[in-house]
């Protein structure tokens, strides 16, 4: 479901919620982020790695592992790389609107072609992030909740230190060799389940209405929201039900953004909370909160799924609590 369908499909989606700590990151990629972090920006600090894996982005090349350091403090950040069969970075794989495409050396790989992508307004909601492919295989991203600025970002991929994840010919070769991903369509609200295709900044706007006695109010859709909003630091029991204390949360939810303010998961409140997505591949999807992140897979016929892919995020029931 999008609010315009834009340039990023997966032939098989997943989006899954994590918690923000289930898994160590290895030293090489955690250190050297926050080496690189902490430097260019003062007021940041290491507050958690994550190490998952998911399906991967092209068919016959097996799993992609996900590997993110999580930052918080003055601003929001988040290093990932990806290493396995996902598409090179391009216009057609990235989370939003490419608003900036410039040339940067990075350690022991060259002069490499990167990305900076805006899924809000630029310089006041939404996140800022730099993508790019350090080679067949292997991509990584840099980004952080607004306001940030480009040069910043810069200054952390720059510092970056030289990557050595392998990565197998045969994997290589299928990514040297896959065509960009097709657009997928998304489905209505009569699926009776959230979806996503395409860029991720268009998955949650056209999805259904959520307040205290709507339709749908114990589902794992409402599961699914209230781990948004804990993600950004307010304080609100995970419990699948959509009562007046998840109403309450939500106000504060919407006023800590500068929306509206009236307790319901409209059209407006589930586009921002759009704005807050990142792909890390056409599989793995993140919601950068200002406190944690959440991880999520999207799968088969575009569906969510918590951060494992064993639960579906659906309107009509509610088995993650």
């Amino acid at each position: 479901m999008s609010k315009a369908l834009s340039v990023l499909a997966a032939p098989l989606l997943v989006l899954a919620l994590v918690s923000p700590a289930q898994a160590a990151a290895p030293p090489e990629l955690v250190q050297g982020a926050e080496e690189a972090v902490t430097e260019a920006l003062p007021g940041v600090e290491l507050t958690g790695q994550n190490t998952h894996t998911v399906p991967g982005d092209i068919a016959g090349g097996g799993a992609v592992k996900v590997e993110t350091a999580e930052f918080h403090g003055a601003k929001t950040v988040a290093v990932t790389r990806a290493v396995g069969a996902v598409y090179e970075v391009s216009p057609d794989t990235v989370s939003g609107r490419v608003v900036q495409t410039t040339t940067v050396k990075r350690a022991k790989a060259g002069n490499r072609k990167l990305r900076f992508v805006h899924t809000g307004v630029p310089g006041v909601s939404g996140l800022l992030g730099a993508t790019w492919t350090e080679r067949s295989g292997v991509n990584y991203s840099v980004v952080a909740r607004e306001p940030v600025s480009r040069g910043e970002l810069l200054k952390i991929v720059k510092a970056l230190p030289a990557d050595t994840a392998r990565v197998p010919a045969k994997v290589r070769r299928l990514v040297e060799k896959a065509e960009p991903p097709k657009r997928s369509a998304e489905r209505s609200t009569s699926s009776l389940f959230v979806d996503g295709a395409n860029a991720s900044g268009d998955d949650w706007g056209d999805e259904a209405t959520l307040c205290n006695g709507c339709a749908y109010s114990t589902s794992n859709y409402t599961w699914l929201w209230q781990k948004v909003v804990a993600a950004d630091g307010i304080s609100i029991g995970i419990d699948c039900s959509f009562g007046p204390a998840t109403a309450t949360a939500t106000r504060a939810w919407q006023s800590k953004w500068g929306l509206g303010v009236d307790g319901i998961v409209g059209a407006q409140t589930r586009n921002a909370a759009d704005d807050g997505l990142w792909l890390n591949t056409q599989v793995d999807v993140v919601y950068v909160g200002s406190s944690s992140f959440v991880y999520f897979q999207r799968l088969t016929s575009n569906a969510y799924y918590n951060y494992n892919g064993t639960k579906k995020i659906a309107y009509t029931y509610s088995t993650l609590c």
